[in-house]
């Protein structure tokens, strides 16, 4: 336990100084590192989530990281590679959960919903879900139908927004 301990702070430090220090375009082409077309700053988290860029690289440019024991390196490296995919999955998964939590009001009339089959429309209808996390539990109810609905809702939603914007301004 104390050893993971250790281990978890040393990570958290070199995370710490691998988010610090952004260098510009000229000091980064000078190390032989690669430069960022936008022109902006750049920490070495950044250019380590780049193919073929190691702690070691950066060390032309960011001779502090001299100090992150080696042990790490490879651990900090592939975390830095993979931290554009884990945001956007934790984006995909925030945004899931807040579409299964989109109510699904009562009066809906899933006949008029476009690209719901028949059979899915029944199933809703049958059992009239309060929110889209429990439609997508009923039995039958494919990922097609869902994204109907849901499209159907949040068109729905827009459509509201927008007509009492206009009853504001008359």
């Amino acid at each position: 336990t104390r050893h993971w301990e250790m281990k978890k702070q040393m990570l958290e430090q070199a995370r710490s100084r691998l988010a610090a220090h952004p260098k510009g375009p000229n000091t980064l082409n000078a190390g032989g590192l690669p430069v960022p077309r936008d022109g902006s700053m750049r920490v070495p988290a950044d250019l380590l989530a780049l193919e073929g860029i190691t702690i070691e690289k950066c060390l032309s440019v960011w001779p502090e990281l001299a100090d992150i024991p080696q042990i790490l390196h490879g651990q900090l490296e592939t975390d830095c590679r993979y931290s554009g995919y884990l945001a956007r999955q934790q984006a995909d998964i925030d945004a899931m959960r807040r579409d299964n939590e989109l109510k699904i009001p009562p009066q809906t009339e899933f006949s008029a919903i476009g690209g719901l089959s028949a059979e899915s429309c029944d199933l809703l209808q049958r059992f009239q879900p309060e929110t889209i996390g429990q439609a997508s539990r009923i039995p039958g109810m494919t990922p097609a139908a869902l994204v109907a609905v849901l499209r159907y809702l949040k068109k729905d939603r827009q459509s509201s927004a927008s007509r009492a914007e206009h009853s504001k301004q008359a």
